[in-house]
């Protein structure tokens, strides 16, 4: 089974703004690319995945790939309305397909606490149930952390709010085989402070996890809690 990893990324200036609350740009930058040097060290070890494209992003982003042996596309000017993280994942998988990848699992760089035998696990179970796309929902039920696919199949990618159902809505409506399953760590993204100060609480007992993450968020961890509260105080 030849499969690829997905993962569409931002230029280091424009990631993680919902966290700007708490961290302020060059800490945004630092814990982002931090999470997804974490994230690209797991992928190393599964034994599943042939290879990795990273797909847009800047220059930063173009070296965290070469530093991990992985491969970097930057994505095209779109000439759609479609959003750009829905356009960096359709050019993804039309290169892989292209470089002759049958299956492509799509994940997200902010996914420091995705495990490698919650990786093995989807795709093994992709794989011997005969599933054409499986999905791994976010804490919410919600949001698509995780998406593998059969790239033989037509399907529109559907990345925003609501993500999930949209999904299944797509899959449904193109018959294809498909599965949503949960896994903690995959399902963990880090989009508010409030997901950030879980990432603290779990990093703190299992640092080993995401080690550079950790190394840079202990620096914000007393912090971080603070200018929470604040927020809430304000709002």
């Amino acid at each position: 089974m030849s499969l690829a990893v997905l993962i569409p990324a931002k230029p280091l200036a424009d990631v993680k703004q919902r966290l700007s609350p708490v961290l302020v740009s060059g800490q945004r930058r630092r814990v982002f690319e931090a999470m997804l040097r974490d994230l690209l060290q797991q992928l190393s070890q599964t034994g599943e995945v042939e290879r990795v494209l990273i797909v847009g992003g800047d220059a930063d982003i173009q070296q965290v790939a070469a530093d991990n042996d992985a491969f970097w596309l930057a994505e095209r000017q779109r000439e759609n309305k479609q959003s750009g993280l829905n356009n960096a994942v359709a050019q993804g998988v039309t290169a892989l397909r292209a470089a002759g990848c049958r299956k492509v699992l799509v994940l997200h760089g902010d996914l420091p606490l995705a495990k490698v035998n919650e990786i093995n696990e989807l795709i093994h179970s992709h794989r011997a149930t005969g599933q054409q796309l499986s999905l791994v929902s976010d804490r919410q039920g919600q949001g698509t952390n995780a998406l593998l696919i059969d790239t033989d199949k037509d399907f529109k990618f559907h990345y925003g709010e609501g993500s999930l159902d949209r999904h299944i809505r797509e899959a449904n409506s193109r018959s294809l085989r498909y599965q949503s399953r949960r896994y903690s760590g995959i399902a963990t993204d880090i989009d508010t402070p409030e997901d950030l100060l879980d990432l603290v609480e779990a990093l703190a007992v299992s640092p080993q996890q995401a080690p550079l993450t950790w190394m840079v968020m202990r620096r914000y961890r007393l912090e971080i809690p603070v200018l929470i509260e604040e927020q809430r105080v304000s709002a």
